[in-house]
């Protein structure tokens, strides 16, 4: 149905566009027992709960910043999210956190549901940027157990990477010109990195640890 949209959201009583969107699943074994979508504007960042068919619950999200990113990884259910600089913060920042949906009624007949973003790691990069920018987050492919942080910087003409553990950056990819987005792929079982430009795609294999 391309003819016009089939759903509206409630509006959030913030009037800046939208950047990001995220579906998330509906996942107990990992503390959301609801799914809904993420939604990341230029000056706040939501989580909208699936109660019933075309039916949402709004919660907040109590991170500040002026948002350009916002990118959510199922098998950790942690969301990276990226700000540029600000009066605040002179530094383009990289919150990634830990997300956690449940019901927090002890009545079994009524649902409260509770929307919990908690802070597990702050990365900064570069004092500039000017476009706005998608970044990624994604589990390491050569070590399961860690997560990596991937996002363009403007300053460092650079796709920077980080080990979101440590919170150290481990590689820069170098760009011509400001990285706009960010993607991974998995051909026949190797993980690739690719980088988007005004006018150029890089593809880079992963080889490293």
């Amino acid at each position: 149905m391309t003819n016009g949209h089939v759903h509206q959201l409630p509006g959030a009583g913030n009037s800046s566009p939208v950047v990001a969107l995220q579906y998330v699943e509906s996942r107990p074994c990992v503390g959301l027992s609801m799914g809904g979508l993420l939604v990341g504007q230029l000056s706040a960042c939501f989580m909208y709960e699936s109660k019933a068919e075309q039916e949402y619950r709004i919660h907040p999200l109590p991170v500040e910043g002026n948002f350009t990113s916002l990118c959510y990884e199922s098998s950790t259910n942690h969301i990276l999210i990226s700000c540029r600089p600000s009066n605040k913060q002179p530094q383009v920042t990289h919150m990634v956190c830990q997300l956690s949906l449940s019901n927090v009624s002890s009545d079994p007949t009524i649902v409260d549901t509770k929307c919990a973003c908690n802070v597990v790691q702050v990365l900064h990069g570069g004092q500039k940027q000017i476009q706005i920018s998608r970044s990624r987050l994604f589990p390491n492919p050569k070590d399961d157990t860690s997560v990596v942080v991937c996002g363009g910087d403007e300053s460092a003409k650079a796709a920077l990477l980080w080990n979101v553990s440590s919170g150290k950056c481990f590689q820069r990819l170098q760009a011509n010109s400001p990285i706009l987005d960010i993607t991974t792929l998995n051909i026949n079982n190797k993980f690739y990195l690719a980088t988007l430009t005004e006018r150029m795609l890089d593809v880079y294999k992963w080889s490293g640890s």
